[in-house]
């Protein structure tokens, strides 16, 4: 069974961005599954992940400059980065990341009820609040709805 979660509004996100998401700057592992993402998107939602994403980004910067001495050992590393893109390994369930990102880009997805619960938990993790907000809500609603037929 799937139920429409509630639509939410937040910051507009452009249409460019929501249709190529695998063009992303940024690559969230969950279960060994990668997902791309515009860290733009991830950290306007997210304090949490705007600082993940910071972090990663400064070291990948400190790593450049250091290698940039040994010209020959730059290129090399170079080739082996992924295009300049950070990744995050997370502890997520990969349906778990595939719903979070859908909500975090399109503002509204259908999910298995069963999987509404681990949502709450990775948007509660992440303090992306909008989404609790609307993801708990369609929760109840949908529990109440159940228990009045």
């Amino acid at each position: 069974m799937s139920i429409p979660i509630q639509e939410f509004r937040t910051v507009p996100i452009r249409d460019d961005l929501r249709q190529k998401r695998e063009n992303g700057d940024v690559i969230l592992d969950a279960d060994g599954k990668k997902f791309a993402a515009h860290s733009v998107i991830l950290a306007s939602q997210s304090a949490i992940l705007a600082n993940h994403i910071e972090k990663q980004f400064e070291a990948q910067v400190f790593s450049s400059l250091i290698s940039i001495q040994n010209f020959s050992r730059f290129k090399r590393k170079a080739k082996s980065k992924s295009n300049g893109r950070i990744e995050l390994k997370t502890k997520l369930a990969a349906q778990t990341m595939r719903i979070l990102l859908q909500l975090m880009y399109h503002e509204q997805v259908s999910a298995p009820l069963e999987t509404i619960f681990d949502v709450l938990l990775a948007a509660d993790k992440y303090r992306i609040l909008h989404i609790v907000d609307c993801t708990g809500k369609s929760a109840i609603n949908t529990k109440l709805t159940k228990l009045e037929h």
